[in-house]
C-alpha cells in the first residue's frame, strides 16, 4: 500500500501507521524513511528501502515523536556509513542539561574509542555541544588507502557551526550532505548552513566503518557528560548527495507534514 507525500501532510495524521511506504518529492536514492509516531516501529516507508530499523533502550513515544531519556536510547537504523549521503532531520534540540558535553542527534559517532585498526577517525555524525553548537563529524582517509581495510590512516575533519539557537528548544529541519569529497549542512528553519567544504588534499570520505548509523545514538560515551540525543519526528535518509534544490523542496514537503501534526519548522 502506497501514499504520496501530499496527502500525509494535508489529510490524515495517523495514515503512516496504516501503510507500507511512501512516495515523496524527492525519492531518488532514498533508502529509509521513518516516521516516528506508535505505529512506525520498526517501519521503513522508503519504498525499495529493505533494511529496518530496530529500536535500542528504550525510547519515550510522544504523538507524532520520540524522546530518549537515557543515551542508551536510541534508533538504530542498520544502515552502515559505507557511501555517500544525505540525512535530513525534523528534531526539537534543546540547551544540555548542567554537566553535559555533547547531545548526538545522528551518526555513527564514536565517542570515546575509534574503531580498532581504522586510525583517529570517528566516524559520520551530528552532534551538539553544551555552547549550543554543531559539531559535524566526519572521517577521511588517503585515496590509495581508501579500500584498504586494514589502514590505520583515518583521520578527522570534524567542523563546527555557530549561530544555531538551541536553548530555545523549538522544532528543526536540518539537512547533512556526506560525499567522496565534501560535506555541507544546513538548518533550514534558522537559516544556517555550513557551505560545502572540500576534504583535506589527498583525502576521501572514510567508507570502511563498520558501526551502524543511529539516530539520537552514539558509541562509546559516559552518561556523565553526555546528553541523550534530541526528541525528534522524521529522519530520511538517501545513498547520495541531494542537491541544494532537492533538498529544499524536502523541506517544502517536511513544513506541510509538520504542520498538520501542530509541528512548526
Amino acid at each position: 500500500m502506497i501514499f504520496s507525500g501530499t496527502r500525509i501532510a494535508l489529510k490524515d495524521t495517523t495514515i503512516q501507521d496504516k501503510v507500507d511506504s511512501v512516495y515523496l518529492p524527492v525519492s531518488s536514492g532514498l533508502e529509509q524513511a521513518l516516521f516516528f509516531t506508535a505505529g512506525g516501529d520498526g517501519k521503513n516507508y522508503a519504498p525499495d528501502g529493505v533494511v529496518l530499523p530496530s529500536i535500542t533502550g528504550a525510547p519515550t513515544q510522544n504523538m507524532y515523536s520520540k524522546s530518549f531519556p537515557t543515551i542508551n536510547d536510541c534508533i538504530d537504523t542498520g544502515l552502515l556509513d559505507n557511501s555517500d549521503f544525505t540525512v535530513l532531520l525534523v528534531n526539537r534540540p534543546t540547551a544540555l542539561p548542567e554537566g553535559k558535553n555533547q547531545s548526538p542527534f545522528f551518526g555513527n559517532w564514536n565517542a570515546s574509542i575509534p574503531e580498532e585498526g581504522m586510525g583517529g577517525g570517528l566516524g559520520s555524525a551530528i552532534v551538539q555541544w553544551s555552547n549550543n553548537n554543531l559539531t559535524l563529524v566526519l572521517s577521511s582517509v588517503p585515496v590509495s588507502d581508501a579500500s584498504n581495510p586494514t589502514a590505520g590512516t583515518s583521520v578527522r575533519e570534524n567542523k563546527d557551526v555557530v549561530g544555531l539557537g538551541y536553548s530555545a528548544g523549538t522544532w528543526r529541519f536540518t539537512a547533512f550532505r556526506v560525499t567522496s569529497m565534501e560535506y555541507y549542512l544546513k538548518d533550514f528553519t534558522k537559516g544556517v548552513e555550513n557551505a560545502s567544504t572540500s576534504f583535506r588534499s589527498g583525502y576521501v570520505k572514510d567508507n570502511r566503518r563498520k558501526t551502524k548509523l543511529r539516530v539520537s545514538g552514539q558509541y562509546g560515551a559516559d552518561a556523565a557528560t553526555c546528553a541523550p540525543g534530541p526528541e525528534t519526528a522524521l529522519v530520511l535518509f538517501y545513498r547520495r548527495g541531494l542537491t541544494y534544490q532537492e533538498m529544499s523542496d524536502m523541506y517544502a514537503w517536511a513544513q506541510k507534514y509538520c504542520a498538520r501534526r501542530g509541528m512548526t519548522i
